[in-house]
């Protein structure tokens, strides 16, 4: 973190997790975008003109799920029901002419099987004038929302060859009626439920890469910090009681599990300095000898792995102010990635091993940022006051999960279209694909 020892770090913590529902609730839901600029064709989405009428018949639930599904994608330019044609019409341009082919999704007419609600729907090629694909999902009404999600899922992977994330979940630290506990909901920021039910402060809660041990930091009393472990099954229900994994004179923080979930880094200061290690874990135990891989004497922080598991970034305060550092996992090569700033921090690396997202401080607070792997091309993705922490990537890589003034907020990947994913407070998110049932036809 942004302090000199334990102490301070500590307070940094409890700003993060403890932040209060009073403040949520003086946010506003919906802020400026931030002008970007970027590459691009970096964040290039194939335009889906969703040609369904608003409607408030029984099938105005099916379709605003449908929609929405598609909307935080973060995959698609999602485009009204008048879009006009890419061709623009007797040789003149319209806005649209510059993404190419417009895809057309579009119902036909209710199907009524044995009592369901249904629909025939189909996609077709603007340009071409083809249809490519279609379905005649049938449902009852209790199953509307999988049968649309179903439907989502089918859609973006005809056209970007990727699944959607409407099975993924968020983790978040919250303050809830039992105290400060691990909390999750679902990328919508619905079915939103305790994961711990203890009073002490909790934060950087991190699932496992098979999902079945949740490690997470609890501020202690009264002094420093300790790691915990909980089991959970597929879907994300707590296994048995949490056990301590790291406890002690010291303090943990700042979990991050390996891509192949062998190894947990952290930050500690068990050797009197806080630097990062590596716990080699087995069946939610750690099983074997810790590595320290950081050996400065300035401060050594929230590791983040690349998506090949052979390199951390991590921040450090060793050239004076809060840096981000590359190292490889045996600590033999190291290498300072940002240069600018009065301090950066809070770094994740995305999925493709890209880009990495982080904070970085300036008069008005800590601010969104995103950098390539090698530190270049950074730029801001948020622009207002007050403090931005723990940016994490999704599954997918095309949004990014953050805490602002201790309340969630999700974006996408070039900073647009930024929503509050619950009312009330969370912070320090953890990302996770979650189980997968499509249902549907196609």
């Amino acid at each position: 973190m942004l302090f000199r020892g334990w102490i301070g770090t500590l307070a940094a913590w409890l700003v993060l997790v403890c932040s209060t529902s009073v403040v949520a609730q003086d946010l506003p839901d919906e802020i400026p975008e931030v002008a970007i600029e970027i590459q691009a064709s970096q964040y290039f989405r194939p335009a889906l003109q969703f040609a369904w009428p608003d409607s408030t018949g029984p099938l105005a639930p099916f379709r605003a799920r449908v929609k929405l599904g598609l909307e935080l994608s973060g995959s698609l330019l999602l485009l009204g029901p008048q879009a006009l044609d890419t061709l623009g019409g007797k040789g003149q341009s319209t806005p649209e002419a510059r993404f190419g082919s417009i895809t057309v999704l579009s119902p036909s007419k209710p199907v009524d099987k044995d009592g369901k609600l249904g629909v025939q729907l189909g996609l077709r090629d603007r340009q071409d004038k083809k249809d490519f694909a279609h379905w005649s999902p049938a449902w009852t009404p209790e199953r509307t929302e999988a049968v649309a999600d179903s439907l989502v899922d089918a859609i973006l992977y005809l056209l970007t060859g990727k699944t959607s994330l409407v099975d993924s979940r968020i983790i978040m630290a919250r303050r809830g009626r039992d105290g400060d506990n691990i909390f999750v909901s679902d990328h919508y920021g619905g079915e939103l439920r305790p994961l711990t039910h203890t009073a002490s402060p909790k934060f950087s809660p991190r699932l496992s890469p098979d999902g079945r041990w949740l490690v997470y930091g609890v501020v202690r009393d009264p002094g420093g910090a300790d790691l915990f472990i909980q089991g959970v099954d597929g879907n994300l229900n707590p296994i048995g009681t949490p056990q301590p994994l790291l406890a002690g004179p010291q303090s943990d923080t700042s979990p991050a599990w390996s891509p192949d979930g062998r190894w947990l880094a952290c930050s500690s200061t068990r050797d009197g300095n806080t630097d990062v290690y590596l716990l080699p874990m087995e069946n939610g135990r750690i099983a074997g000898k810790e590595r320290r891989i950081t050996f400065e004497r300035s401060i050594e922080t929230s590791p983040a792995w690349s998506p090949d598991g052979r390199h951390l970034v991590y921040s450090s305060d060793r050239g004076g102010g809060l840096q981000l550092y590359r190292i490889s996992v045996d600590g033999l090569e190291s290498q300072r990635l940002s240069w600018f700033g009065y301090a950066n921090d809070c770094p994740d690396w995305s999925p493709d091993g890209q880009w990495i997202t982080f904070v970085t401080r300036e008069r008005q607070g800590f601010q969104l940022a995103v950098m390539r792997a090698d530190g270049s091309e950074a730029m801001k993705l948020t622009n207002e006051p007050g403090n931005h922490f723990n940016p994490v990537w999704s599954p997918d890589g095309t949004q990014i999960a953050y805490s602002w003034n201790g309340v969630t907020w999700v974006c996408f990947a070039d900073g647009r279209g930024r929503r509050r994913l619950v009312a009330g407070n969370g912070a320090s998110p953890d990302w996770t694909a979650g189980p997968r049932t499509l249902e549907g036809q196609r």
